[in-house]
């Protein structure tokens, strides 16, 4: 991928690569997913947030493997 984004942070070095920013990407949806599985943890079974806070850590789960695909070129389309 030859794919070039701007980013105000890319300075001297230049823009980033679509590689740099699928690894900044990632990086925070690791954060999510990670803040999203310690709520879980302290979510009772029957509190009213927990099947968002689900939603949120599968749509991150999602994300990651979209991401994933996108970076290595093997996404469809």
């Amino acid at each position: 991928m030859s794919a070039m984004f701007h980013d105000d942070r890319s300075g001297a070095d230049g823009p980033r690569t679509a590689r740099q920013f699928c690894h900044d990407i990632l990086n925070q949806l690791f954060i999510v997913q990670g803040r999203a599985e310690v709520v879980l943890l302290e979510l009772d079974a029957g509190h009213p947030l927990r099947q968002d806070i689900v939603e949120i850590h599968r749509a991150c789960l999602k994300a990651v493997e979209m991401t994933e695909e996108w970076r290595t070129g093997q996404a469809s389309g």
